[in-house]
């Protein structure tokens, strides 16, 4: 009986030892952050996307989701940013996209005459959508959220529009609004949108 308890007692000490042993890699925290950002715990979510990104100072994938998570707590774009570069540089295929639609500079003048010129066609042309499209990418352009809802809200009440689901979705997210956006990202993959498999998973 003591011999058997000895055994066991050495297998448990040993696979304590294994189990201690192992270090827990970059896919690991990465799974944890995607477990948590299901759950919009985003503080914890960023810290396990941080952690594995000092496990692996490479993970394209990583850096581009803390972005997301930077977007959703509202933290100031250069941070976001710099994320969104470290992303590209390592290699996520959507990083790319969105650096240049998220973080692109546009002078005030500029804004304001593409504005006008939006503004003048909308006007000409209240039943068409294109004017309001085009004017909500713009609002999106330069961070302001809440007025590119409001004019992808009218391109959809004028035409169920896969993009204008998607980008308002995109813009719900940056407010901190998963649920709002997650149904719009849905509505867009539903209406035949190629949205990523992985914001898909993110939603479910």
């Amino acid at each position: 009986m003591k011999e058997y308890l000895s055994k066991i007692i050495y297998i448990t000490i040993v696979l304590l030892l294994f189990s201690c042993g192992q270090e827990k890699n970059a896919n690991y925290y990465f799974s944890l952050a995607v477990n948590e950002f299901k759950s919009e715990e985003y503080h914890k979510a960023f810290e396990l996307f941080s952690k594995a990104i000092e496990k692996d100072s490479t993970f394209g994938h990583a850096y581009f989701m803390r972005a997301q998570i930077l977007g959703l707590l509202q933290t100031d774009k250069d941070s976001i940013c710099e994320d969104l570069k470290k992303a590209e540089k390592y290699g996520h295929p959507d990083a790319k996209e969105v650096l240049e639609k998220f973080c692109i500079e546009i002078p005030i003048d500029e804004f304001n005459k593409q504005k006008a010129r939006f503004d003048s066609y909308i006007e000409s042309n209240p039943e068409r959508y294109e004017g309001y499209f085009d004017r909500a990418d713009l609002y999106f352009d330069i961070q302001k959220f809440k007025n590119a809802i409001e004019d992808y809200t009218r391109v959809i009440e004028i035409k169920k529009h896969p993009m204008a689901y998607y980008n308002r979705g995109l813009c719900y997210m940056q407010l901190g609004m998963k649920q709002e956006g997650c149904k719009d990202i849905k509505k867009s993959a539903e209406l035949g949108y190629s949205v990523k498999k992985e914001l898909l998973e993110l939603c479910n």
